[in-house]
């Protein structure tokens, strides 16, 4: 079993070894900028908590608050303008929701070391797997929270053939598992990194080979919702993008994903439902 420590409470995640006794968790997303793809929070109190409370009331079981927008070819905001924009809704989320388990989507070390400190976040979010901050690790170790690993890709590897891209992404998490580790992170979540750097087809062949990333006995995130990934190939925009998303995240599932990153919380609650009907998971 994938049993994690976040915050002091072992969190039971799907693995390869409890794939059908263990229900996927659904990972809500708080969206605190307003130049993402996607609908952002009002950023007022009571806005804030009526976001929070129906994500949580829909089934979400992790929180993912997010401040600085990483859609593609987007210039991404200082340090001083998403700690500003969080620091101004943490206090207010925790507060209301003291038991929820509150994920920080953030690339910056200091952000998440302040955030942790600060509002007891429980996990870091790093969809540049350490890349983009090099004392992000250090970090990281330093706090014991645990670490969503993203494979965070640059142009180039866009035009590497299937089969090498595979080994790509399977050499990466290897070495910056290892380097993780080194810093004393035990905790650590794998996100594909579906959308960063990757080709339309990349991102497909990335999906069907999900179950490849099981040799490293961690939990896996997915994070498709909504993506270009979805509405390119259905030839739509962002907002009709629901149903494509469901059925690449059913596809996830089957192959072994642990989390689900998502803006439709009730939907996919619903889809998950059917999924553990499917596979006589009784919770």
């Amino acid at each position: 079993m994938s049993l994690l420590n976040v915050n002091k409470r072992l969190i039971n995640f799907r693995s390869k070894d409890n794939f059908l006794t263990c229900s996927p968790k659904i990972m809500g997303i708080v969206n605190l900028s307003p130049e993402s793809f996607h609908t952002s929070c009002e950023p007022d109190e009571k806005a804030i908590i009526e976001y929070v409370w129906s994500i949580i009331e829909q089934g979400a079981d992790i929180i993912d608050i997010g401040a600085c927008s990483t859609k593609p070819n987007h210039d991404y905001i200082d340090s001083e303008t998403e700690w500003a924009r969080l620091a101004a809704a943490l206090p207010i989320i925790r507060k209301n929701f003291p038991n929820a388990i509150i994920s920080l989507d953030t690339f910056r070390a200091d952000i998440a070391d302040k955030a942790v400190r600060q509002f007891g976040i429980d996990i870091i979010n790093d969809i540049s797997g350490g890349t983009l901050d090099g004392d992000m690790f250090g970090i990281a170790g330093q706090l014991g929270t645990p670490y969503i690993l993203t494979h965070y890709a640059t142009k180039e590897i866009a035009t590497e053939s299937d089969e090498d891209f595979l080994a790509l992404v399977i050499d990466y998490f290897q070495k910056r598992i290892y380097s993780l580790k080194q810093c004393g992170v035990k905790d650590i979540i794998l996100d594909p990194g579906f959308g960063f750097g990757k080709s339309l087809q990349q991102n497909y062949c990335l999906l069907r080979h999900l179950s490849d990333l099981d040799i490293f006995g961690l939990p896996i995130l997915v994070g498709v919702s909504n993506k270009s990934m979805i509405y390119k190939a259905l030839q739509c925009n962002s907002q009709q993008a629901l149903s494509g998303s469901l059925a690449a995240e059913m596809f996830a599932l089957e192959q072994g994903a642990s989390i689900l990153r998502v803006h439709d919380i009730a939907q996919t609650a619903d889809m998950i439902k059917i999924f553990n009907y499917i596979h006589q998971i009784t919770l």
